[in-house]
């Protein structure tokens, strides 16, 4: 009788809880000569458009991450600019973080080329491809490189960076579909 209430109390908390399809599937970050690479893969319960246009427009930025102050696009000649800044504090250290990149956006592809002389970042690249799982489910799957113009310790904080770097994506994705239902 015990053994029955405690799976029955299971199935019924279980049946409550609210589902979140965002998850993240993999990720990776590491640190060499001061070089961040990394990599996630993520799956949100939306389709693909829906997943595309809000990475592809930068007025969602800020509503994606509440780390983004502020998020702002514009136009050189033919090259689309966007500029956002982000403030990310780790342990009693906060970091205001500057970014302007270049943007690409393809069909199903975001690529993104940092501009170092008005960033917090020597060079940086990225590229966001969003693809389908299902016709309700999309793969994001996000590579990139940073070199910072700040210092970051060996061991301690590739620990950091790998902490904060699974927090960004979590809320990020986590973001991409609430801002979809």
């Amino acid at each position: 009788m015990i053994f029955f209430t405690i799976i029955t109390s299971l199935l019924i908390g279980i049946s409550q809880i609210p589902v979140n399809g965002a998850e993240i599937l993999d990720s990776e970050i590491s640190l060499k000569n001061g070089i961040i690479n990394y990599q996630f893969n993520a799956s949100v319960n939306a389709t693909p458009n829906a997943v595309f246009s809000i990475l592809s427009d930068y007025k969602y930025l800020p509503h994606l991450n509440k780390h983004i102050k502020s998020s702002a696009q514009k136009s050189r000649g033919t090259k689309t600019i966007r500029v956002f800044k982000l403030e990310k504090c780790i342990l009693n250290f906060c970091f205001d973080l500057n970014f302007e990149e270049e943007i690409k956006i393809q069909s199903n592809k975001i690529s993104s080329t940092i501009i170092g002389d008005k960033s917090s970042f020597y060079f940086g690249k990225s590229e966001w491809i969003v693809q389908e799982i299902s016709i309700n489910q999309t793969k994001l799957s996000v590579t990139g490189q940073l070199k910072p113009r700040f210092w970051i310790p060996p061991i301690i904080g590739v620990y950091f960076l790998d902490k904060v770097f699974k927090e960004q994506i979590t809320e990020t994705v986590e973001n991409i579909e609430r801002k979809i239902r």
